[in-house]
């Protein structure tokens, strides 16, 4: 293989690399956005049932 095949094929590879890498860094992204909603959402209806819980001991 010449050297201009070669340096073809290993720049093809790396792009593909680099994309794989930017899904991986935008995918982890993307969860621990969710992740942090997840928290949210939890606290809220925690802190809804304790409201409303409070309000059936009464």
């Amino acid at each position: 293989m010449d050297d201009k095949k070669r340096e073809e094929k290993e720049h093809v590879t790396n792009e593909l690399a680099n994309s794989f890498r930017k899904r991986s860094k935008l995918k982890d992204a993307f969860d621990h956005k969710h992740e942090e909603k997840d928290i949210e959402n939890e606290q809220e209806s925690d802190a809804m049932f304790e409201h409303y819980s409070d309000d059936d001991t009464k």
